[in-house]
């Protein structure tokens, strides 16, 4: 994002994306610059040369609205509609949010918080956006790593009509849903259906797991070079159930391997092909 939105969506583009997920925000930080309009307008004009549609935006990772605590529900109610705002006018249409953690108060009064939280911050939301609770691997006291526990928040929530879902694949496999096999998968789809319905299901985080099997730590790897490997993620990619739902990468960009090799890879396993290399 250093160069500017634009920069971003034009770069996608060239290595053949047609969905982006972006921050519109310092994911580490409470403050953040004002969105000046110019470059707003700039967001959504290069959207429509650049035909990304939809535009993801993950909000910060300090927002916790499971928090306990006065201070840091409210900082994070507020966070959360400046998401909304910005998303709406950047362009977005889907805005991702990790649910949130109880730190030590229970799973239950951690939903009832969140609840809560969704509740006020939705209040203020604008049109055309739409919220995805993401799945989460359940590490520490997140809440979210079960499909139960996101329909628990649906069910508390007032505005569930425009409440969505996100599914990480690396998060679902450390949370303990067993991607690797076929069988796995279609038990986690029907578990998914059950509490839910898939067609919640608005976007998939497309990640290998550098953890194993229902170690519900959160650590991306690259495709094919983690626990899950290519085999798997490829029958998730072109399972009828999940076929046209936006996927986007999250996997790491270091000496291994980059977001071109990983997009080629993972339109290769689209394909039904397994990539060469």
């Amino acid at each position: 994002m250093a160069k500017g939105y634009p920069k971003a969506y034009e770069r996608g583009k060239a290595i053949g994306c047609t969905t982006a997920q972006i921050f519109a925000r310092n994911p580490m930080g409470w403050k953040s610059s004002p969105l000046a309009a110019e470059a707003a307008e700039a967001s959504r004009e290069a959207l429509k040369v650049h035909g990304i549609e939809p535009l993801l935006v993950h909000t910060s990772y300090l927002i916790n609205l499971g928090s306990p605590t006065k201070k840091l529900f409210g900082q994070s109610v507020l966070a959360l509609q400046e998401e909304f705002a910005r998303a709406h006018l950047l362009g977005a249409q889907l805005v991702v949010l990790h649910p949130g953690k109880h730190m030590g108060k229970g799973l239950k009064k951690g939903e009832q918080r969140i609840a809560q939280g969704l509740d006020l911050a939705m209040a203020r939301m604008p049109p055309g956006v739409v919220l995805l609770l993401e799945m989460t691997a359940g590490q520490g006291s997140e809440i979210g790593a079960r499909a139960s526990e996101i329909a628990d928040l649906l069910g508390l929530a007032t505005h569930s009509e425009a409440i969505g879902v996100c599914f990480d694949t690396a998060h679902a496999y450390a949370a303990g849903y067993d991607l690797g096999t076929a069988e796995g998968l279609d038990r986690c789809l029907e578990e998914l259906d059950r509490a839910f319905g898939l067609k919640r299901i608005r976007a998939i985080h497309l990640n290998d797991s550098k953890v194993g099997f229902g170690e519900r730590v959160d650590r991306h790897e690259h495709l094919g070079l983690g626990k899950i490997g290519l085999v798997p993620l490829g029958r998730l990619l072109r399972h009828p159930k999940l076929r046209g739902i936006p996927r986007v990468l999250e996997t790491p960009i270091d000496s291994v391997r980059d977001d071109e090799e990983n997009l080629r890879i993972a339109l290769a396993l689209d394909r039904g092909e397994l990539p060469v290399k």
